[in-house]
């Protein structure tokens, strides 16, 4: 497991927490007494403008759901996509609401997300199922690895899962179709889960 700094699903992850949360902050009496998890689910187009966007898990609060909703459109268009061979790239994003998370300055904001270190314990993957092979990679055989970035979330599922380092020839978009279906061992600090941010590398050999 290697771990990673200024990705790119970072920066995209950092822009839309930071609208998210600037939205929230307009509207806190609205949203004072409110609290739940939107999953959105959406592509970056190679030049970096926006391309399909959905709620992929409600809130159960369509005003925090509009919200999730509008800090991504809000912070695209994003950076053209680095070295990556596909028309696009896919996020899934979770952005909460007034959830206690430690270490938060107040309980109006985001979840924090922690790095593996300083006390806390890295999150153990329980079921990780290899990725399958592109066709076109086959065909070449082509091999070697990609390394994948995600957030581990309290219920130890994958969330804002996009490459890190690209491999090609349809191989990224395997690895993150493999890595949204892992299964982890949630982190923990002092005694609590917390969302850990963390990197995976899926191998593709031809044997």
């Amino acid at each position: 497991m290697v771990f990673l700094r200024a990705s790119y699903p970072d920066e995209v992850g950092s822009a839309i927490r930071a609208r998210g949360y600037e939205a929230v902050s307009d509207l806190r009496q609205a949203f004072y007494d409110q609290q739940g998890v939107a999953v959105v689910e959406f592509s970056v187009k190679r030049d970096g403008s926006l391309g399909k966007i959905a709620i992929a898990q409600t809130s159960k609060q369509e005003r925090l759901d509009d919200t999730a909703l509008n800090a991504v459109r809000g912070a695209s268009p994003f950076k053209p996509l680095p070295n990556f061979a596909s028309q696009s790239m896919s996020f899934r994003i979770h952005l909460g609401y007034n959830q206690a998370i430690p270490g938060e300055p107040s309980p109006t904001t985001f979840p924090g997300i922690y790095q593996g270190k300083g006390g806390i314990t890295v999150p153990r993957a329980l079921y990780a199922p290899d990725p399958e092979y592109s066709e076109d990679a086959r065909k070449a055989k082509y091999q070697g690895p990609a390394i994948v970035g995600l957030t581990v979330g309290g219920d130890g599922l994958p969330y804002d899962v996009g490459v890190l380092q690209a491999l090609g020839k349809g191989l990224d978009e395997k690895s993150i179709e493999a890595v949204k279906h892992w299964k982890f061992e949630p982190g923990v600090k002092d005694g609590r889960t917390v969302l850990i941010r963390l990197s995976v590398e899926t191998e593709f050999r031809l044997y």
